[in-house]
Order: structure tokens, then sequence, then C-alpha cells
């Protein structure tokens, strides 16, 4: 049995609403790009297939612009991304050359670090890290939750939504 939109929707809002339980805000919209789901009848934001999360996060030492993360339904499964961009850095490059040494520092220097902020999480709940090298740089932390364990997706979201600056924050901490 395949699901529809209606079924995806249901189970986003109720992931909406247990996340709002917790004090995790979501929207339809799109934080980073402004894009939103809107009836073209009636001009009102409306329920999408992406649930968008902005995530209070900053990382001493690593020049992340701002983080950005979603869920959505993807095969039968929950479907989580939190990306950082570092679009910033590469406003003064121009020349390959440029381009590629502030490549080679984020590959050598804030990517590792990013990286082991998120090591604790990243092997708690199986994710992976996906890494875009183009006209910004972007790091994804990524992974596929069960739809029937929707409890563990929303464990990672409060790991990752209070862990803020403070990075040796525990769930037991939270409650």
């Amino acid at each position: 049995m395949t699901m529809t939109d209606i079924d995806e929707k249901k189970i986003l809002l109720n992931l909406k609403d247990s996340l709002a339980k917790k004090g995790i805000i979501s929207s339809w919209g799109d934080p980073l790009f402004h894009r939103a789901a809107y009836d073209s009848d009636t001009g009102l934001l409306v329920a999408g297939s992406r649930l968008n999360i902005s995530f209070p996060l900053t990382v001493r030492g690593v020049p992340v612009d701002r983080v950005t993360a979603f869920v959505n339904v993807e095969r039968e499964s929950l479907f989580f991304s939190l990306s950082f961009y570092f679009n910033n850095v590469m406003d003064e490059a121009v020349k390959a050359h440029e381009i590629e040494a502030i490549w080679d520092l984020h590959d050598s220097k804030w990517f590792p670090q990013l990286a082991d902020y998120f090591r604790d999480i990243q092997e708690t709940y199986g994710l992976k890290w996906d890494i875009e090298h183009n006209d910004c740089i972007i790091d994804t932390l990524y992974g596929l939750f069960p739809l029937s364990d929707p409890e563990r997706l929303l464990s990672l979201m409060r790991d990752v939504y209070f862990s803020g600056n403070n990075w040796n924050l525990n769930r037991r901490d939270l409650n």
C-alpha cells in the first residue's frame, strides 16, 4: 500500500504538533529561501510535503552563515536533513585558486570541527554527511527514520535544537 499526499501531510502535521509541544518551532515555509506552500485560491499558507525547522545553532570557529533543517516523508520513512551554509566566505573569492583555497580550508579545518561537534548525534542516530562545493559550501547531516518510530526523530531534533552553543547538553538535562 502506497502513501497518499494526504497521509504524508497527516504525518507531518502530527510531527509539527509534537515539535511544538517540545518547544521546537517549525513551518511550512522555507526560512532560507523564503519559499512556502500557499493555496493559490485563498493565498493562505497550507501544509506542504516538507516541514522546515529553523535551528538556533552557531559553531565557534566555523564561519557558518545559516543553519536550516527539514523533514519530509520519503519512501515510507521520515527523511531528516540539517544543512550548514557557508555563503559569506565565498564572497571575495573570484579566481579559481582563491575558491580552491577556501574549499581546502573548509575540508581541512571547518568541516572536521563541525563534524566533531555532531559526532555523538551522528553516531547515535546513524546519520551521514553530504558536502557540496559550489558557489557556496553546504554541509548536510541527514538520515532516514521509520514512520513507525517518530519518537526517535523527535529525540534527534530535540538533541540538536536545544544543543545551541552548549554542545555537551544531554537529553536527560532537558527533562
